[in-house]
């Protein structure tokens, strides 16, 4: 009996935490493509995994979303690319998407196509009524562009 409970307790130590950290980890990723015509093929960058955050007021202006208080739950994330340039935005062909979890292959949960001169921000809008939007906000950084890219559930 006494070994059962030692292993049994040494096994949840080691699951826990691993699962803990998935729940509250999304995925981001840059396609070179439209919303309307994703495919992991078409995935160019990985935007590194959302974190649900207490505090990311410095995100949330970022995201240059006005006076709107930042939510209760709020995943995000900054990731500079440097074999990209601002230029590449000027015309249609990326979108980022973000996934229900950091997995390529996880369920897209929103999606926004890029195109502006940078910087500018980019809505993204629920997919498959997923309960969750979001928005990135597209910048000049050192020698690349950088990624803020943020998840919330919008008030319904």
């Amino acid at each position: 009996m006494k070994r059962f409970c030692t292993s049994t307790i040494f096994v949840a130590a080691l699951v826990s935490p691993v699962l803990a950290d998935d729940d509250d980890e999304l995925g981001a990723y840059l396609y070179k493509a439209d919303c309307d015509s994703l495919s992991s093929a078409a995935i160019v960058h990985d935007l590194g995994d959302l974190d649900s955050e207490d505090d990311a007021s410095r995100e949330w202006q970022r995201l240059d979303m006005g006076d709107a208080p930042a939510p209760h739950r709020f995943w995000v994330e900054d990731e500079s690319v440097k074999d990209l340039k601002s230029a590449d935005f000027e015309r249609a062909g990326y979108a980022v998407a973000i996934h229900a979890q950091d997995s390529k292959d996880a369920d897209i949960i929103a999606c926004g196509d890029l195109i502006g001169t940078v910087p500018f921000t980019a809505d993204l809008a629920e997919v498959n009524n997923s309960g969750f939007a979001g928005r990135v906000a597209v910048e000049k950084h050192k020698k690349g562009v950088r990624f803020t890219t943020g998840a919330f559930q919008p008030m319904r």
